[in-house]
């Protein structure tokens, strides 16, 4: 799953666009979207990785009914972002001017990136190497599923 995740200058947060795997127009499951979280949305991709279609999506769905005034839209240089599909649905359809971020300054102008997203996926990283054992396992001498770092301080 991927979370497109957007906070205006003000520190606003937008709605989340999660992007889920499967099959877009495919049947899914359901009974599933109970539990799903009221006032984001959600997007199917094969790999559940954003690319110009689910791009098309996030802007005319998510990003446009929250501009209420004239916006500035800072892309990089991100595939979808560049195209000339994805620039015309944002400044046409969107009504945002886009303006390119410049090189080497992500940590500047996506802050995001940098100070919530890295440190999340450090410590998901993290959780899942500190886990001594896989779910399911009742031996702690099964090395067969232990992780790899339980496997090295059993060696140690």
């Amino acid at each position: 799953m991927t979370a497109v995740l957007a906070v205006r200058a003000n520190g606003e947060k937008l709605p989340i666009l999660f992007i889920l795997r499967g099959i877009p127009g495919g049947l899914i499951e359901q009974d599933e979207f109970d539990s799903y979280p009221i006032g984001h949305y959600y997007a199917v991709q094969k790999c559940a990785w954003m690319d110009s279609r689910v791009w098309a999506i996030y802007l005319r769905k998510v990003l446009r009914p929250q501009v209420r005034e004239p916006s500035t839209l800072l892309l990089d240089n991100f595939k979808p972002h560049v195209s000339k599909e994805g620039r015309k649905i944002a400044s046409e359809e969107v009504e945002c001017v886009v303006a390119d971020i410049p090189p080497n300054a992500t940590s500047v102008v996506q802050p995001l990136d940098v100070g919530i997203m890295a440190p999340f996926k450090r410590h998901l990283r993290n959780l899942w190497l500190d886990e001594d054992l896989i779910e399911g396992s009742d031996s702690e001498e099964d090395v067969d599923m232990m992780t790899v770092p339980a496997q090295k301080s059993a060696l140690l």
